[in-house]
């Protein structure tokens, strides 16, 4: 029996090499740097960041080529969603960022990965085809009832040209998911919403006090 891949897919298959290296690099940097050091906690950042992306490929893959999701992981959304846009900023992403409350609840569905893998596609897409003179406006919402990311970046004269390839891999993850991916451009610029809902009441949690992380 033959089977059809996505040449995305196979290019995705093939970042996992690299992105294994890039782990076993830093952690080998990371013994040469004294406990506590600033180089160090870089390093740190840069493993995280390598080995998120390493899922993230995978949770990529499956949703490219799979016809059956992986089964779903118990995560905590607004952890997984802060601890991410933290490590974006430390390694030097064009972004500013504000984080509202804070909400323990568990996803009903997927798993942290698959979360991770549409954060930072979409993040990506919001990089690639958004002004290169603006930074791009990361806000995180973490409440009872829900844990929003919404992504907004100015176009400027940049247009996209891209094939769809990127949307229906969001698509597939966010649906994944349980998520509700919204989009809007209103006077050059767009935004992009990712919106997660436990599925039972929050065992804990609440709104809190806005805080405003800034690179």
């Amino acid at each position: 029996m033959t089977t059809t891949i996505e040449p995305s897919a196979m290019v995705l298959h093939e970042l996992r090499a690299p992105l294994g290296l890039m782990v076993s690099a830093a952690r080998a940097a990371a013994e040469e740097c004294g406990d506590g050091t600033a180089a160090r906690r870089h390093v740190e950042v840069i493993e995280r960041t390598a080995l998120r992306l390493l899922a993230s490929a995978q949770q990529v893959l499956y949703a490219a080529i799979a016809e059956r999701q992986p089964e779903g992981e118990p995560f905590e959304p607004f952890t997984v969603a802060r601890d991410w846009l933290a490590d974006s900023i430390s390694l030097g992403q064009r972004v500013r960022a504000s984080v509202d409350g804070e909400a323990r609840w568990l996803a009903g569905r997927g798993n942290a990965g698959q979360f991770v893998a549409l954060l930072q596609s979409m993040l990506s897409n919001a990089l690639d085809h958004g002004s290169r003179a603006e930074p791009i406006e990361v806000h995180l919402e973490a409440m009872d009832t829900h844990v929003s990311v919404a992504l907004t970046n100015s176009i400027g004269e940049r247009r996209h040209k891209g094939l769809g390839v990127g949307s229906n891999v969001c698509e597939r993850l966010a649906d994944s998911l349980g998520a509700k991916v919204c989009t809007k451009s209103i006077d050059g610029w767009f935004t992009s919403c990712i919106t997660l809902r436990p599925l039972t009441a929050a065992a804990s949690g609440g709104s809190g006090a806005n805080r405003v992380v800034r690179g």
